[in-house]
């Protein structure tokens, strides 16, 4: 029975354009210190052997030296653990790689062929399998007419990649098929953010990790990575919560609100469960009085507690649209034509788009800016 512990896509020293720069800085920093902190837990936890399917940088060559050594470090101090890097499309194998450059420790193994390659750790009972990424648009299938052979009772795989039942996907695709064939005991996986659950092709067991920590809002809930045990025909794997920080889109519905302070007081209220550390969207929605211009900083500076929140505007105003449309001015004849593209609107979806653009607009001939993000 082998011990492993399983995590990718940390994208360390990525841009994080979606935060203020001093935000971003911070975040980087974080997310640096929690991977070297995750390469503790393996030492610590007893983990023989630890896979990391690729992306661990979100620039295989624009890496920190601070990040490299954080990281070097890191693996020096867990030298009873073995380390099995499969470099991804974000990090690949390329000339000026950080693979390339880096003087990583003797426990890490950095998988640089374009096939799958094998190295047995005849102690363990295990052979490990992986293969590099040598661009950012890897069309080759890894384990196209693979089989693992060799001495050892287990095989284990690392690979970046898509799981797809197709023959033609994107980036390094390979199907549940060829994954049931490939002869490994587990095959663990990078590309994609989310922990799905631990698959099944055949007799073989597959899972993705998901990312270590969410960069964005396409990216909200846990992250963390996998530990447990494999043997052959038995594989016991739980997903370990570890991000500093979560990324959380909150909804929140203004009913009968009639200032913005009530609306302020709505949005800490929906808040109540959410952790001050996360990273937060709130959306607001709802109808509210045409009359009333929510302001912005007055609920932004009501959650300054919070570590960060992007506010976004998708309420509705509730006005006279009739006796706007009356108006002898500008603002009534952008209402007449509005009211007339309401009138035929195909379908839900854009009666509400159109509805938003009949708000906005009313704002903005009212002379208040309007910021990008609440267009999106």
């Amino acid at each position: 029975m082998l011990r492993i512990i399983q995590a990718a896509d940390f994208h360390l020293d990525s841009a994080l354009v979606g935060l203020p720069p001093e935000l971003a800085r911070a975040r980087r920093s974080e997310m640096r210190a929690r991977a070297a902190q995750l390469i503790d837990y393996a030492a610590e936890s007893g983990a023989q052997i630890a896979l990391l399917p690729g992306d661990l940088f979100d620039d295989g060559t624009q890496v920190s030296g601070a990040t490299v050594r954080l990281l070097g470090d890191a693996f020096e101090r867990a030298s009873r653990v073995r380390f099995f890097i499969a470099p991804g499309n974000h990090d690949p194998l390329t000339r000026d790689s950080v693979y390339r450059a880096a003087d990583f420790p003797k426990n890490v193994h950095i998988f640089s062929s374009r096939e799958m390659t094998g190295v047995p750790i005849e102690e363990l009972g295990v052979t490990v399998w992986g293969i590099g990424s040598f661009d950012a648009a890897a069309s080759h299938r890894p384990l196209a007419g693979f089989q693992a052979r060799g001495e050892t009772p287990l095989h284990i795989g690392v690979v970046h990649g898509n799981v797809t039942g197709s023959k033609a996907d994107d980036y390094a695709p390979m199907t549940p098929d060829e994954i049931a064939h490939s002869g490994l005991a587990y095959l663990a996986l990078g590309h994609v953010h989310s922990f799905g659950g631990v698959q099944t092709a055949g007799e073989v067991r597959y899972a993705y990790s998901g990312a270590l920590e969410g960069r964005g809002f396409d990216e909200t809930g846990e992250k963390g990575f996998l530990e447990g045990t494999v043997e052959r025909g038995r594989c016991e794997l739980r997903f370990v919560p570890f991000a500093r920080r979560r990324y959380e889109i909150v909804p929140v519905r203004l009913c009968d609100v009639r200032t913005t302070e009530q609306a302020a007081l709505a949005v800490r209220e929906a808040l109540d469960s959410c952790s001050r550390e996360d990273i937060l969207r709130v959306v607001l929605e709802g109808e509210i009085p045409g009359e009333l211009l929510l302001s912005r900083e007055l609920i932004e500076n009501s959650l300054r507690d919070f570590y960060h929140v992007e506010l976004r505007d998708h309420t509705r105003p509730r006005a006279d649209f009739g006796a706007l449309a009356q108006e002898n001015s500008l603002r009534g004849l952008f209402v007449r034509q509005m009211m007339e593209k309401l009138s035929m609107a195909a379908d839900e979806s854009e009666r509400a788009l159109t509805q938003r653009a009949l708000r906005i607009g009313l704002r903005v001939l009212e002379g208040e800016r309007v910021t990008p993000d609440e267009i999106d």
